[in-house]
């Protein structure tokens, strides 16, 4: 995702997201090739710990946990962010003081839907 902010409030939204994932989300980072926003990851530093995914083949056995930053810590992370902070993912706009868009990640046979796919709340 391309989040259009400074490093520094990147950080601050990364560190008050923490808080509610006992420090374990981090991100990986870079400037996008214009130097106007940051490409970034959002992750886990543990897969076993708060805030991580899961796989989305829960109807054909074992979930495995994934390294990536579940919904809900994309969302609380998104939250931190100054109001009026222009993200851009998956070629869509959308700005830190909206609200959470829940979508399928799944398939149309076998929805599973992104705020299912971890194990928080």
């Amino acid at each position: 995702m391309l989040i259009y902010a400074t490093l520094e409030q990147i950080q601050e939204a990364l560190d008050k997201a923490n808080e509610h994932f006992g420090g374990n989300l981090i991100f990986n980072r870079g400037p996008d090739k214009y130097g106007k926003a940051y490409r970034v990851t959002l992750r886990v530093e543990d897969s076993k710990g708060l805030g991580h995914r899961l796989t989305v083949s829960r109807y054909y056995g074992k979930q495995r946990r994934l390294v990536s930053a579940c919904w809900h810590a994309h969302g609380r992370f998104f939250d931190a962010l100054p109001e009026g902070t222009r993200i851009v993912v998956r070629h869509q706009t959308i700005y830190a003081d909206e609200r959470w868009h829940d979508y399928n990640i799944g398939s149309i046979m076998l929805p599973c839907y992104a705020s299912e796919a971890c194990e928080c709340e």
